[in-house]
């Protein structure tokens, strides 16, 4: 049988029997109109919306207004000094104001630069009530006026081209210094260079530690106390997240009092009046490019050398760190926290050391990432960076 082959062609002709409905100018003008009605009717249920919404925020935004100055109980003095602070007596104004973080406090900083501490007395008490504390971890941190006594801080100087870090914790919080409680050894050395600036280090939550660079008042002090003025965070120092906990196991070896360069040498490490101690089993509780804390069973004497040996992913190499204690302290139990800072440390261990601390931050931001992106759809993501300007 003959092998049947098809071909096919394509007929133009086959439009000329196609015939399109006729419209007169009139009949295309109805439809146009029709059609313009019907997207003005989805305009103005899109405006009438809005505006339901907008009316329903402001009502909101009254109510809570009204009863925050109703706990506040502020005087007619003290009403028109928080009109002056939000730019105006509408109840949108003082809502924007009470209402966001970053504006209160820029705007009180702003005030007791101009000399006007005489009429914000009832600032810290309306700040602990509106809850812009650094406690509340719902609001940005941007101000230390939002430390509260007690609260942990680190106190860092640079000597030698070195930091030297200091732990305490906050004192008295007034309205244009605040003090910070040390180790009168440690206050003794930060006092010691006045003419330079003091970093102040908050480790607020997990993960964010928020730098603030502080001035020292001129104001005598008691033994053991730093008087520091208050600052925003300006623009380049927003929170940063250097400081990690990691709660790793790791080993520790006490070395002896002499400095750690001598501890490098091979020949001394051998010698029994030089070596170190035998490793002990620690926690590697956080982590930083200024120093690290451990948590052991024994405690450690303060001044004393530890080399710790951090085990790196996939176990390819091991970073060694040396540290001196700065603090032993009960932890829980009978666990002691030891928190050393860095030294004798290469310019190349330090590179490495913050890439592993930068690389831990982004791994933690993008598993965090959907937990934050849904409390940011429901309004209510107020972990974003703050930079405002002083």
């Amino acid at each position: 049988m003959a092998e049947q082959r098809h071909f096919w062609t394509f007929d133009r002709t086959i439009f000329d029997q196609i015939e399109l409905p006729g419209f007169t100018w009139r009949e295309v003008s109805l439809i146009v109109l029709a059609l313009a009605g019907l997207a003005a009717y989805f305009l103005l249920v899109r405006l009438l919306d809005y505006r339901t919404h907008l009316r329903i925020r402001r009502a909101k935004a009254a109510a809570r207004l009204e009863r925050w100055l109703d706990e506040a109980d502020l005087s007619d003095r003290q009403m028109d000094t928080l009109a002056h602070l939000a730019g105006g007596a509408s109840t949108d104004a003082l809502h924007r104001l009470l209402s966001d973080t970053v504006t209160f406090e820029t705007r009180v900083h702003a005030a007791y630069r101009e000399h006007l501490s005489g009429e914000l007395e009832f600032i810290p008490a309306l700040r602990e009530q509106l809850g812009h504390e650094a406690a509340n971890l719902r609001v940005p941190m941007v101000s230390t006026r939002q430390l509260r006594a007690g609260d942990a801080v680190r106190i860092t100087v640079w000597e030698g081209g070195l930091p030297q870090h200091h732990y305490g914790s906050v004192g008295e919080v007034g309205h244009a210094v605040f003090t910070v409680n040390l180790r009168p050894q440690a206050a003794a050395a930060v006092r010691s260079k006045p003419g330079e600036e003091v970093e102040l280090y908050y480790l607020r939550g997990f993960d964010t530690e928020y730098r603030f660079p502080c001035r020292m008042a001129p104001v005598p002090a008691q033994d053991g106390e730093l008087t520091l003025f208050h600052v925003l965070l300006v623009l380049g120092q927003g929170p940063r997240e250097v400081r990690l906990p990691l709660l790793r196991d790791v080993e520790y070896q006490l070395l002896s009092s002499m400095s750690p360069d001598i501890m490098r040498d091979e020949v001394s490490a051998l010698d029994p009046e030089t070596a170190g101690a035998s490793p002990r089993p620690a926690v590697l509780f956080d982590l930083s490019e200024g120093g690290f804390s451990l948590v052991t069973d024994t405690p450690v004497p303060e001044e004393r050398y530890v080399r710790m040996s951090l085990p790196l992913r996939k176990g390819r190499r091991r970073l060694t760190l040396t540290g001196k204690t700065r603090q032993c302290r009960e932890f829980s139990g009978h666990q002691w926290l030891v928190r050393c800072a860095l030294r004798d440390i290469t310019p190349r261990e330090r590179n490495y050391l913050q890439q592993i601390v930068h690389a831990e931050h982004r791994r933690r931001l993008r598993t965090l990432a959907p937990v934050r992106r849904v409390a940011r759809q429901e309004g209510q993501d107020t972990a974003a960076p703050i930079r405002p300007a002083e």
